[in-house]
This record gives C-alpha cells, structure tokens and sequence, in this order.
C-alpha cells in the first residue's frame, strides 16, 4: 500500500468509522505523518535531479510547514 491510498483510508474511515477519541488522535497522527512522508519524498526528488544532498534541516522545516 502506498502513501496516498493509506491516506484516503484514514479519510475514509474518520467518515464513517465509530472511533473513540483515542482512536481518533492516532488516526491524526498517522495521517500527519503520512503527510509529512509524502513532502520529503517530494523534497528528496527535487534533490536527486538537482545533485542536491538532503540536510537534517532541510527536512525539520518541511515538516513545520
């Protein structure tokens, strides 16, 4: 399974799925996660075509925003 079906998983069942609140906040989690996933993978292919090497940093800024 790959990022984005995990992704419409998680949307899917918050829509119809009887969560308890706990369930609910891993789900956020998770799919918070899941986002951040997808920008550094986005940022990692901009790196390979432009022979850029990823920094620590580079990657703590993707995820604040």
């Amino acid at each position: 399974m790959n990022v984005k079906e995990a992704k419409e998983i998680i949307r899917a069942g918050a829509a119809w799925a009887n969560w308890t609140e706990e369930q609910k906040e891993a789900m956020r989690v998770a799919y918070s996660s899941l986002s951040a996933i997808e920008k550094i993978k986005k940022h990692c292919v901009y790196c390979e075509a432009n022979e850029h090497t990823i920094r620590p940093n580079e990657i703590l800024k993707l995820l604040e925003d």
